[in-house]
């Protein structure tokens, strides 16, 4: 039981530090090894995939990687879209899910099924796998009561790649936050050890990256980034 229960503080601990969406889903997939044991594991956004966001695997080969980006769109609705709570899958069943998914046959593998809802609508999929033993019932309670934290945790990171499809380095990902707190920029020197004429010259190259020219335009930006992720 404290097992579990550190795997809940954990958890939140990664949906507050986490930089982008794709490291928390990476995080949450090595992190759940722990409590519930997978070899195969896909996290990625319900269909339409908003630009810049790539599916988070482990397990699959190169060849099934580059098909599951393939058939995402197409497949993951049939596939997964039946499920709206955590269920377990059996070893025909689970093979089938991800052979529909990864175009690769993976015979005996079970799969768990983790649907994650934002105002009622499945905004994710988690997908776990392995060959034996079949995902357990008391996995499955743990899989349904993680279930709203990995949403909430899923929506929290700001993903301005998915507003504008821009990259952004370690740096600039945090000088973007602090400005998104009402930092001004000898707050976020200060805070980052370093100049306020290093930081205009980090929101210089921010402002270029995103498409806007002022520090109102890019804090209306990361507004609009909040609430489409919270919706």
């Amino acid at each position: 039981m404290h097992h579990h229960t550190s795997v809940f503080s954990e958890l939140s601990d990664l949906a507050l530090a986490a930089r982008s969406r794709g490291e928390f889903r990476h995080q949450v997939l090595q992190r759940l090894s722990s409590v519930i044991p997978h070899e195969l594991g896909v996290f990625h956004s319900a269909p339409p995939v908003p630009p810049g966001i790539e599916p988070v695997t482990l397990g699959l080969s190169e060849q099934a990687n580059r098909r599951l980006r393939a058939r995402w769109t197409s497949q993951a609705p049939d596939a997964a879209g039946q499920y709206r709570q955590a269920e377990s899958l059996g070893p025909a069943e689970g093979a089938r899910l991800f052979s529909r998914l990864c175009g690769e046959l993976m015979p005996g593998t079970g799969a768990l099924v983790i649907p994650l809802e934002r105002g009622s609508q499945v905004r994710a999929w988690l997908l776990l796998g392995r060959k034996t033993p079949v995902f357990s019932e008391s996995e499955v309670d743990l899989a349904r009561l993680l279930a709203p934290l990995l949403s909430l945790g899923d929506a929290h990171p700001l993903e301005l790649p998915e507003a504008v499809g821009a990259a952004l380095s370690r740096r600039e990902a945090e000088i973007f936050e602090y400005l998104c707190r009402g930092l001004r920029n000898q707050d976020i020197a200060e805070a980052l050890g370093t100049s306020e004429y290093t930081v205009r010259n980090q929101l210089v190259r921010l402002y270029r990256k995103v498409g806007v020219c002022t520090r109102s335009e890019l804090v209306g930006l990361a507004s609009s980034v909040i609430r489409r992720a919270t919706q």
